[in-house]
């Protein structure tokens, strides 16, 4: 892009001298020496092949003792150079056939390929002084070209309207889900009866026993409310509200009046004796309004994001590449058929389904994909499936295992239902398998252990 092009045109009888204090200069803004390239012109695009010694008269003419800091410029001679170098008639004609216009334009699109290939890499962002301490484990290289071409589907969304395009594509976010959302038609519901647990005392019973914390209740409560209400009502209340906002302002998608409103609407819902607890324990109180927002937050993205998929407003196509190396904290190398040469340690589930993946015939590679850093299915919840894996006729496993501990949890059915859409609109050669071991939560996307090895030994 031409507008990433900038150019500093300089006329010195040490020309070196004065780019490098061009390029320190750049250095000391923020700019980096791979972001400067240098070419000696003699005046404007004539190339020097060779450097020659000036022999009448100089652009810079050397300081005599006592001139001032800056040297005088001869302009008769940049003149007559000028003269000799620009056609006649002046500047004319495209500036895409200047010739160092060109050269840049080339030189600025082999800069880009070459950040984008380190941007591959997770050592792109790592300080080089850092790097000798990470685990640095590259993909295993039968894989490698395979993997490396491989674009995995994403959801995407029509970009909003700007001067540079009308018709692109970006990659669905959650803020463009919530866009619209506002609490001021919002139920204020909340239950807050488990906030006057919160209050206990320490004390030891038994000289020969360690202390013990001890809920307070009844009439030990009432000690702690008459001293909070000997300070004046509203004002406590209305400090607790301001305490409330403080903690919730980072919510960057509602806006601090909108949530101001919101606040003390639940606030002057309560009734006295929750208003006196409110008093006592302000920020155990703003965390319980806290979820209510998230969940009303999500209720909401969840509803525009099942919309816009029956609409088609959200699309879903190849975006997400493979890095070329990896770096986890842990790693393993006990299974083969890795995607890198070491791959993120895993808990017992996942291990349990790596050793049977693994051990069939109709699987390639498979992959540990590392939470929050990796690959995501971006619908109104973002699901890491923790292993990704492809078949020999090219077919991609998101698998999810999970503990049936989790098997009623409301973010396992939310993930397993945004899976089960990827897979439908991501086409025929992608699957989605949130994995239980022994019990079927009976939704889409979700499966039993052993239904899923049977399904997978058929693909």
């Amino acid at each position: 892009n031409a507008l990433n092009i900038a150019y500093v045109v300089t006329s010195s009888s040490d020309f070196q001298e004065t780019l490098q204090r061009v390029i320190a200069g750049l250095n000391n803004a923020g700019f980096s020496e791979r972001d400067c390239r240098a070419k000696d012109f003699d005046v404007l695009g004539v190339e020097n092949t060779e450097r020659q010694e000036p022999k009448q008269k100089t652009l810079f003419p050397e300081p005599q003792i006592g001139d001032d800091d800056f040297p005088q410029v001869d302009t008769d001679v940049i003149r007559e150079r000028l003269a000799k170098t620009l056609p006649k008639g002046g500047v004319t004609g495209d500036i895409n056939e200047d010739e160092l216009f060109v050269d840049a334009l080339k030189q600025a699109e082999e800069f880009d390929a070459a950040i984008a290939e380190t941007e591959k890499s997770v050592l792109g962002v790592v300080a080089p002084e850092v790097r000798e301490y990470m685990n640095v484990f590259p993909m295993n290289g039968k894989y490698a070209e395979e993997a490396s071409a491989l674009r995995l589907p994403q959801f995407v969304i029509k970009a909003p309207m700007s001067i540079f395009s009308d018709d692109e594509m970006e990659l669905l976010t959650h803020g463009r889900l919530l866009e619209g959302f506002s609490l001021r038609d919002k139920d204020t519901k909340i239950d807050f009866s488990s906030v006057d647990a919160e209050i206990a005392r320490v004390d030891v019973e038994d000289a020969n026993e360690a202390p013990k914390a001890w809920n307070l209740v009844g009439a030990e409560n009432q000690v702690y409310k008459q001293w909070f209400n000997s300070l004046p009502h509203e004002h406590r209340l209305n400090q607790c509200k301001k305490i409330i906002l403080e903690n919730l302002s980072k919510i960057n998608e509602i806006n601090d009046h909108d949530l101001m409103a919101y606040i003390r609407r639940v606030v002057d819902a309560l009734d006295t004796e929750q208003q006196e607890d409110l008093q006592r324990s302000p920020l155990l109180y703003g965390s319980k309004i806290k979820k209510k927002i998230e969940a009303l937050m999500s209720a909401h993205a969840e509803s525009k994001f099942n919309l816009w998929v029956e609409q088609g407003v959200i699309k879903c196509q190849p975006e997400y590449a493979f890095k070329g190396a990896i770096t986890p904290v842990k790693s393993t190398s006990d299974f083969p058929r890795s995607l890198y040469t070491h791959e993120e340690e895993m808990n017992g589930l996942e291990r349990d389904v790596v050793w049977q993946l693994s051990g069939l015939p109709n699987i390639k590679w498979w992959h540990r994909n590392i939470s929050r850093t990796g690959f995501n299915i971006n619908g109104y919840v973002n699901a890491y499936p923790d292993i990704i894996a492809c078949t020999e006729n090219g077919i991609i496993l998101m698998i999810e295992p999970k503990g049936d501990h989790l098997i009623e949890s409301s973010e396992s059915i939310h993930k397993a239902n945004v899976g089960s859409v990827w897979a439908a609109k991501a086409g025929e050669m992608y699957r989605y398998y949130m994995v239980f071991k022994n019990k079927d939560l009976k939704i889409n996307g979700a499966v039993q252990f052993d239904r899923f090895m049977e399904i997978v030994k058929g693909l």
